[in-house]
């Protein structure tokens, strides 16, 4: 009498009948049911059914629905760094007006006395922002743009200092000499 190795209760290989046979289904049949394991038509999912796309042979399962089996992550966790991380630096707004106003400060040379103080209040702003930059250079950024505020006003400077010579020499030409000797 040799035993096996195998699912269910050890059978003798000489004298295993069908009818034995048999009779252990039905009993492993009966305790599965009753163990709520196996399939009946009185018992009713617990949930909605999870959602499933087949792909090739394959089931997948649907991105949005809960994966059956495992409890929703925890909440609570906030965006890393946490609360006593120093805020980002922003750009500070007098760095952002003198460049502004340095680049507009260039083309309105040509437009009367316009041009002048748009010039000369890039290069203030300018050098007050680059100044409030550097001391505190966790709060602010843009010493880019100060610089360029202050290029800006200096180059609307000399084409405003630039256009009233022109002018003032042309006019000047005009009363003292009577024609141009060039």
């Amino acid at each position: 009498m040799a035993a096996t190795a195998h699912e269910g209760p050890p059978t003798i290989v000489g004298r295993a009948d069908k009818a034995q046979t048999e009779a252990t289904a039905a009993a492993r049949t009966r305790r599965r049911r009753s163990a709520g394991t196996g399939s009946s038509s009185s018992q009713k999912p617990a949930g909605p059914a999870p959602s499933w796309t087949v792909i090739g042979r394959r089931k997948a399962y649907h991105p949005g629905m809960q994966h059956p089996g495992y409890a929703p992550p925890p909440g609570g966790f906030g965006p890393s760094g946490g609360p006593f991380e120093p805020p980002a630096p922003q750009f500070n707004p007098l760095a952002i007006t003198s460049m502004v106003l340095g680049i507009l400060s260039m083309p309105t040379c040509c437009c009367g006395f316009l041009g002048a103080p748009l010039a000369i209040a890039a290069l203030v702003m300018g050098l007050v922002s680059l100044d409030k930059i550097q001391r505190d250079p966790r709060s602010w950024k843009g010493g880019g743009m100060a610089i360029a505020g202050i290029v800006t006003g200096g180059i609307g400077l000399f084409f405003e200092l630039a256009a009233f010579f022109m002018a003032f020499d042309d006019s000047m030409r005009s009363r003292w000499c009577f024609g141009s000797f060039f």
